[in-house]
Protein backbone atom coordinates (compact mmCIF):
# COMPACT_ATOMS: atom_id res chain seq x y z
CA UNK A 1 0.00 0.00 0.00
CA UNK A 2 2.78 2.64 0.58
CA UNK A 3 4.10 1.86 -2.28
CA UNK A 4 1.38 2.72 -4.34
CA UNK A 5 0.72 6.08 -2.73
CA UNK A 6 4.07 6.84 -3.42
CA UNK A 7 4.00 6.13 -7.20
CA UNK A 8 0.72 7.76 -7.59
CA UNK A 9 1.39 10.61 -5.46
CA UNK A 10 5.21 11.04 -7.23
CA UNK A 11 2.73 10.85 -10.73
CA UNK A 12 0.78 13.73 -9.13
CA UNK A 13 3.48 15.89 -8.48
CA UNK A 14 5.09 15.75 -11.98
CA UNK A 15 1.62 16.53 -13.45
CA UNK A 16 0.76 13.41 -14.75
CA UNK A 17 -2.99 14.09 -13.89
CA UNK A 18 -3.34 17.49 -14.70
CA UNK A 19 -1.58 20.40 -13.91
CA UNK A 20 -0.46 21.01 -10.42
CA UNK A 21 0.16 24.63 -8.77
CA UNK A 22 3.25 25.43 -7.02
CA UNK A 23 1.41 25.27 -3.64
CA UNK A 24 0.07 21.81 -4.55
CA UNK A 25 3.28 20.90 -5.07
CA UNK A 26 5.00 22.03 -1.57
CA UNK A 27 1.37 19.81 0.09
CA UNK A 28 2.12 16.66 -2.32
CA UNK A 29 6.33 16.65 -1.27
CA UNK A 30 4.87 17.01 2.57
CA UNK A 31 2.88 13.95 1.47
CA UNK A 32 5.63 11.83 0.01
CA UNK A 33 8.26 12.67 2.57
CA UNK A 34 5.41 11.47 5.43
CA UNK A 35 5.09 8.02 3.29
CA UNK A 36 9.20 7.45 2.95
CA UNK A 37 9.21 8.54 6.89
CA UNK A 38 6.69 5.78 7.52
CA UNK A 39 7.80 3.15 5.22
CA UNK A 40 10.72 3.68 7.45
CA UNK A 41 9.30 2.82 10.46
CA UNK A 42 7.45 0.14 9.02
CA UNK A 43 11.20 -1.38 7.80
CA UNK A 44 12.27 -0.94 11.32
CA UNK A 45 9.46 -2.52 12.99
CA UNK A 46 10.37 -5.57 10.65
CA UNK A 47 13.93 -5.48 11.72
CA UNK A 48 13.19 -5.68 14.97
CA UNK A 49 10.61 -8.48 14.81
CA UNK A 50 13.27 -10.79 12.81
CA UNK A 51 16.22 -10.17 14.81
CA UNK A 52 13.60 -10.95 17.93
CA UNK A 53 12.74 -14.16 16.16
CA UNK A 54 16.74 -15.00 15.43
CA UNK A 55 15.82 -14.96 11.23
CA UNK A 56 18.22 -12.51 10.77
CA UNK A 57 20.42 -14.04 7.90
CA UNK A 58 24.27 -12.35 7.26
CA UNK A 59 25.50 -12.33 3.89
CA UNK A 60 29.49 -12.82 3.38
CA UNK A 61 30.55 -11.35 -0.06
CA UNK A 62 32.96 -9.33 -1.20
CA UNK A 63 32.58 -4.93 -1.83
CA UNK A 64 34.02 -1.90 -2.21
CA UNK A 65 34.06 0.24 1.05
CA UNK A 66 34.66 3.38 -0.45
CA UNK A 67 31.34 3.00 -2.51
CA UNK A 68 29.07 2.05 0.07
CA UNK A 69 30.34 5.08 2.44
CA UNK A 70 29.97 7.60 -0.40
CA UNK A 71 26.39 6.12 -0.93
CA UNK A 72 25.65 6.55 2.67
CA UNK A 73 26.82 9.81 2.00
CA UNK A 74 25.16 10.89 -0.79
CA UNK A 75 21.97 9.95 0.86
CA UNK A 76 22.54 11.60 4.34
CA UNK A 77 24.17 15.13 2.88
CA UNK A 78 20.15 16.11 2.19
CA UNK A 79 18.89 15.93 5.23
CA UNK A 80 22.24 17.63 6.54
CA UNK A 81 21.62 20.48 4.39
CA UNK A 82 18.15 20.83 5.58
CA UNK A 83 19.29 21.34 8.62
CA UNK A 84 22.09 23.72 7.63
CA UNK A 85 24.42 21.13 8.93
CA UNK A 86 28.01 20.21 7.62
CA UNK A 87 28.51 16.35 6.64
CA UNK A 88 31.93 15.04 6.26
CA UNK A 89 33.36 11.47 5.16
CA UNK A 90 37.10 10.44 5.55
CA UNK A 91 38.23 6.95 4.63
CA UNK A 92 41.89 6.13 6.74
CA UNK A 93 44.15 5.49 4.50
CA UNK A 94 45.24 2.03 6.38
CA UNK A 95 41.46 1.28 5.90
CA UNK A 96 41.78 -1.77 2.38
CA UNK A 97 39.20 -1.13 -0.17
CA UNK A 98 37.95 -4.18 -0.64
CA UNK A 99 36.07 -6.22 2.32
CA UNK A 100 33.98 -9.21 3.32
CA UNK A 101 30.67 -8.59 4.96
CA UNK A 102 26.94 -8.34 4.72
CA UNK A 103 26.92 -4.55 3.02
CA UNK A 104 23.17 -3.67 2.57
CA UNK A 105 23.45 -4.54 6.66
CA UNK A 106 26.58 -2.61 7.17
CA UNK A 107 25.04 0.18 5.26
CA UNK A 108 22.31 0.10 6.95
CA UNK A 109 24.24 0.16 10.98
CA UNK A 110 25.77 3.29 9.32
CA UNK A 111 22.72 4.90 8.05
CA UNK A 112 21.10 4.68 11.23
CA UNK A 113 24.10 6.21 13.17
CA UNK A 114 24.49 9.43 10.99
CA UNK A 115 20.69 9.25 10.96
CA UNK A 116 20.17 9.58 15.02
CA UNK A 117 23.21 12.01 14.48
CA UNK A 118 21.19 14.54 12.34
CA UNK A 119 18.00 14.43 14.63
CA UNK A 120 19.50 15.40 17.22
CA UNK A 121 22.47 17.98 16.26
CA UNK A 122 20.64 21.13 15.45
CA UNK A 123 24.31 23.11 14.82
CA UNK A 124 27.60 21.99 12.98
CA UNK A 125 28.80 18.97 12.25
CA UNK A 126 28.15 15.42 11.42
CA UNK A 127 31.24 13.27 10.47
CA UNK A 128 31.94 9.81 9.58
CA UNK A 129 35.47 8.10 9.88
CA UNK A 130 36.05 4.62 8.84
CA UNK A 131 39.45 2.87 10.28
CA UNK A 132 41.97 -0.05 10.72
CA UNK A 133 41.69 -0.55 14.62
CA UNK A 134 43.87 -3.12 14.88
CA UNK A 135 45.11 -6.26 12.73
CA UNK A 136 41.82 -8.03 13.14
CA UNK A 137 39.00 -5.24 13.31
CA UNK A 138 38.24 -2.15 11.80
CA UNK A 139 35.63 0.37 12.72
CA UNK A 140 32.44 2.43 11.62
CA UNK A 141 32.91 5.75 13.42
CA UNK A 142 30.08 8.86 13.94
CA UNK A 143 30.23 11.59 15.64
CA UNK A 144 28.70 14.97 16.26
CA UNK A 145 28.13 18.42 17.84
CA UNK A 146 25.16 17.80 19.01
CA UNK A 147 23.89 18.10 23.06
CA UNK A 148 25.00 14.80 24.15
CA UNK A 149 23.77 11.78 26.25
CA UNK A 150 23.73 11.77 29.59
CA UNK A 151 25.44 9.13 32.02
CA UNK A 152 22.50 7.61 32.73
CA UNK A 153 20.90 7.47 28.99
CA UNK A 154 23.56 5.70 27.65
CA UNK A 155 22.36 2.92 29.85
CA UNK A 156 19.41 2.67 28.13
CA UNK A 157 19.76 4.19 24.31
CA UNK A 158 20.29 0.80 22.75
CA UNK A 159 16.47 -0.77 24.34
CA UNK A 160 13.81 -0.85 22.07
CA UNK A 161 11.61 1.70 21.84
CA UNK A 162 13.92 3.93 24.00
CA UNK A 163 15.63 7.39 22.89
CA UNK A 164 17.64 9.81 25.57
CA UNK A 165 15.12 12.01 27.99
CA UNK A 166 12.40 10.00 26.38
CA UNK A 167 11.96 12.38 23.95
CA UNK A 168 8.85 12.46 22.04
CA UNK A 169 8.51 15.55 20.12
CA UNK A 170 7.55 15.71 16.61
CA UNK A 171 11.26 16.86 16.12
CA UNK A 172 12.45 13.72 17.38
CA UNK A 173 9.95 11.51 16.31
CA UNK A 174 10.58 7.53 15.97
CA UNK A 175 10.28 4.35 17.63
CA UNK A 176 13.33 4.46 19.12
CA UNK A 177 14.62 1.23 17.29
CA UNK A 178 17.61 2.82 15.45
CA UNK A 179 20.23 2.30 17.88
CA UNK A 180 18.77 -1.20 19.26
CA UNK A 181 18.84 -2.55 15.50
CA UNK A 182 22.00 -0.81 15.31
CA UNK A 183 23.38 -2.64 18.54
CA UNK A 184 22.28 -6.07 17.70
CA UNK A 185 23.16 -6.10 13.60
CA UNK A 186 26.85 -5.32 15.48
CA UNK A 187 26.22 -7.66 17.68
CA UNK A 188 25.25 -10.70 15.32
CA UNK A 189 28.77 -9.78 13.30
CA UNK A 190 30.26 -10.57 16.12
CA UNK A 191 31.36 -6.74 16.84
CA UNK A 192 30.52 -3.97 19.28
CA UNK A 193 29.04 -0.71 19.95
CA UNK A 194 31.25 2.26 21.72
CA UNK A 195 29.69 5.13 23.11
CA UNK A 196 31.82 8.12 24.01
CA UNK A 197 29.32 11.27 25.00
CA UNK A 198 28.48 13.97 27.49
CA UNK A 199 25.98 16.40 28.12
CA UNK A 200 27.02 19.52 25.63
CA UNK A 201 30.07 18.43 24.33
CA UNK A 202 28.60 15.82 21.81
CA UNK A 203 28.42 12.09 20.83
CA UNK A 204 30.89 9.40 18.72
CA UNK A 205 29.24 6.38 18.45
CA UNK A 206 32.18 3.66 17.48
CA UNK A 207 31.16 0.10 15.45
CA UNK A 208 33.94 -1.90 15.86
CA UNK A 209 33.92 -5.32 13.75
CA UNK A 210 35.79 -8.45 12.73
CA UNK A 211 37.79 -7.60 9.42
CA UNK A 212 37.62 -10.40 6.91
CA UNK A 213 39.51 -9.43 3.56
CA UNK A 214 39.14 -11.29 0.62
CA UNK A 215 42.74 -13.49 1.05
CA UNK A 216 41.38 -14.35 4.20
CA UNK A 217 38.47 -16.28 2.41
CA UNK A 218 40.89 -17.53 -0.24
CA UNK A 219 42.88 -19.11 2.69
CA UNK A 220 40.12 -20.93 4.06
Amino acid sequence: PLGSILGYTELFKEGVYGPVTPQQVEIIKKVIDSAYYLTNLVDELLDQAQMEAGRINLATISFNLPKMISRVYDKMAILAQQKNLTLLSEIDANMPDTIIGDEKRLQQILVNLVNNAIKFTTSGTVKIFVYRADEARWAMQVSDTGPGISAEAQTYIFDSFRQAENVTTREHAGFGLGLSIVKQLTAHMGGEVIVDSALRKGSVFTVLLPLTLQKDVKDE
